[in-house]
């Protein structure tokens, strides 16, 4: 088969034929070659590529084909040799170019990490005699690869004419990503760089000690921007949003790396911070290079939205770049750094939504015992600017503080899920459960737990909003958030209408005291109205760590009578650290409860949890008014009065109806509230509140 090309003549052949002879030939029927007169001229063209005229005519003899077809044939057939030609030497200068950009990033990541405060991140020109003669080499052997690459371009570009919108979209494509990707690794070292100097600076240069006992540093601004003129992003204290900036210690019962994979594996860091990360992505692996496997300069965008225990506080979006490296032998460090959402790559714009979070370089730095112990010495850095629209405010003083979504926040979930695991792994059982009951129960309470973080917070898009809340009301009955769900057939949730309220409120007690109070068994029934009344004892108490506090609970009751309520027991747990105290709860059958401690699959068990969460928050008010409990800044000391407090948070569960497809009534929506209320009231009344 002849290409199409076969029909169009070059510039000698309309020399050589007057146009009407050209005319004439192209009004005629256009035949093919036979497949035995092609594959002769194939081998002629072998032996004779360019045939002079009396060759050309002893073919034509030879084959029966006019003089000119068979002009025209070879000339076609040398034009397809040219182009596939070119092709192939196209195809193999792109490779080359590719093989340019690897090796151009190797060089520019081997200058960066040796040396962060290299002029493209500082934005100050650097003289060439402050780098080594290693990184001198290295910085002439980049300029000469950015122009090699810029030639070869060039010459693709001018030999590759029929293929350019091909070209201009593949390869064009390609650098854009690459560049984005270098920018990426350049606000993540500078990022980095800022992230160690926080951790490791003295408290008297930029942080100052809290008045609280459950924040341990806030970052002072004014020396701060003194520090970090050319901080990332945005300014702090942008008009309309908040910033705070918090550091804490620890030290974790976990080693470095342990810490570190958790960090950079996006399920096993929503796992570990269940109760402020409502959901997580990864929207790209940008690097994940590393010495023998380890995440030494791994790089992620990701994305996660933010939360706090309580439906009167929206949660916080924010897509961020994460960076790991290991400063040191047994150091590491792993920092986080917001990039804009339109473009994943404009640096200094604010967040655009009421929900919008900006993260300035934020983490952790690790460093591991070197006694050989598996436990590690973490210092958390927060640092983080968003809009206060929609936070109601009961939790104005907590979220201003830094204890919402501050570094002892995060580093107290992390202190106590690791020694949580620690415990665990030491202890396979307890002395009245076997080790398959054990296992069946720990599935258990942690399916219950999650499923009560997801009720709290209406950030879920499995719940439907029935009430809003008031911003500024402080009736409780006007700041409980409702929320309904229709369940057609989900394993480990009760098939038919489910019903949520959650509702917040400060209280003049310490959360040590509110929760003293409520696990104590003697006294539930003055609270809970779903037991009847009636008295409760612990018969299995499971410990979760070697704080007596964090344990799983199996309440039953006490009396036996044949009103139902004697095949009703309650799983329990209850969780305290230095951020706060969470309690959570449900009901269950007897016999199911039974077949769960021998051991029996616990995913099948339909649950409706429940809880408090309790978040310190001691704050000062005017002393002319102790009653009305207003938060004040503005006065003097000798006007203010320092009050210990707790903000708590009950969110309850029940199913309103057993047919999914049935409507929430407005009994069913009356009773939750006067539910919500009723217990509350109870627990202010017992704390003389």
């Amino acid at each position: 088969m002849l290409n199409p090309r076969e029909n169009v003549a070059d510039d000698e052949s309309n020399r050589e034929n007057p146009p009407s002879m050209i005319s004439n030939y192209r009004k005629r029927k256009y035949c093919r070659h036979s497949p035995h007169t092609i594959q002769n001229l194939l081998a002629i063209f072998k032996e004779f590529p360019n045939p002079n005229e009396e060759q050309i005519s002893d073919i034509g003899t030879k084959f029966n084909i006019e003089f000119q077809k068979v002009k025209f044939w070879f000339q076609n057939r040398r034009t397809q040799m040219k182009i596939q030609l070119e092709k192939q030497e196209n195809n193999a200068m792109i490779r080359e170019n590719d093989k340019l950009l690897v090796d151009n990033n190797n060089l520019r990541m081997s200058i960066i990490t040796r040396d962060p405060t290299f002029c493209r991140f500082c934005g100050n020109q650097c003289m060439i005699e402050e780098f080594s003669l290693d990184e001198q080499h290295l910085r002439r052997e980049n300029a000469y690869l950015e122009e090699e690459i810029d030639r070869a371009y060039s010459i693709a570009g001018r030999s590759l004419v029929d293929h350019q919108i091909f070209i201009s979209s593949s390869v064009n494509g390609e650098l854009k990503n690459e560049r984005l990707r270098t920018l990426y690794i350049q606000i993540a070292v500078k990022a980095m760089d800022e992230l160690v100097k926080l951790a490791k600076s003295s408290s008297t240069d930029i942080w100052t000690a809290n008045d609280t006992d459950f924040i341990h540093e806030k970052l002072n601004y004014e020396k701060f921007l003194h520090a970090f003129p050319s901080c990332i992003g945005p300014k702090p204290q942008h008009i309309g949003f908040v910033s705070e900036g918090t550091r804490a210690s620890a030290i974790i019962m976990a080693n470095s790396n342990v810490i570190v994979e958790t960090l950079m594996d996006v399920d096993r860091w929503v796992s570990m911070f269940p109760c402020s990360i409502s959901k997580a992505s990864t929207i790209n692996v940008l690097s994940n290079i590393g010495v023998s496997g380890t995440k030494d300069n791994a790089l992620q965008l990701m994305k996660a939205e933010l939360q706090v225990l309580s439906p009167l506080v929206p949660i916080r979006e924010v897509i961020f770049l994460r960076f790991c490296k290991m400063i040191a032998e047994g150091v590491w460090a792993v920092v986080d750094t917001s990039i804009d959402e339109s473009t994943y790559g404009t640096i200094y714009s604010i967040p655009k939504s009421s929900t919008g979070c900006w993260k300035f370089p934020s983490g952790c730095v690790i460093e591991d015992f070197s006694n050989g112990q598996s436990k590690a010495k973490v210092i958390w850095v927060e640092h983080i600017m968003y809009n206060e629209y929609g936070i109601h405010e009961v939790h104005d003083s907590l979220m201003r503080s830094g204890a919402g979504l501050g570094a002892n926040k995060w580093l107290s979930t992390l202190k106590r899920q690791c020694e949580t695991l620690a415990f665990l792994m030491s202890t396979s059982s307890s002395p009245d459960i076997g080790i398959m009951g054990h296992r069946s129960l720990l599935k258990l309470v942690h399916r219950m737990t999650n499923s009560f973080y997801k009720g709290v917070c209406p950030s879920v898009n499995t719940w439907t909003m029935l009430s809003s809340s008031s911003s500024s009301s402080r009736d409780t009955s006007s700041n409980i958030k409702l929320m309904m769900r229709k369940i057609f057939n989900s394993p480990g949730e009760p098939i038919g209408v489910v019903l949520n309220g959650a509702t917040s409120l400060w209280l003049p007690v310490s959360h040590a005291c509110l929760m003293k109070y409520l696990q104590d068994v003697s006294v539930r029934n003055e609270w809970d109205i779903l037991i009847n009344g009636g008295p409760m004892h612990v018969t299995n108490l499971v410990p979760k760590g070697w704080n007596s506090s964090n344990h799983i609970s199996i309440i039953r009751p006490t009396v036996c009578v044949d009103d139902g309520r004697s095949n009703m027991v309650i799983v329990q747990e209850t969780s305290t650290d230095e951020s706060g105290s969470l309690m959570v709860y449900a009901s269950m059958d007897n016999k199911v409860m039974d077949n769960v401690l021998n051991g029996g699959d616990s995913s099948y068990i339909a649950l409706l949890p429940s809880g408090f969460s309790i978040v310190p928050n001691t704050i000062s008010v005017d002393k002319r008014h102790k009653h009305g409990y207003n938060l004040v800044s503005e006065l003097v000391e000798s006007e203010r009065e320092v009050v210990v407090g707790s903000i708590v948070t009950i969110s309850l569960q029940i199913l309103a109806d057993s047919k999914p497809t049935s409507h929430v009534h407005v009994h069913s929506i009356e009773s939750m509230k006067s539910l919500i209320i009723y217990t509350l009231e109870k627990i202010k009344a017992a704390m003389n509140c």
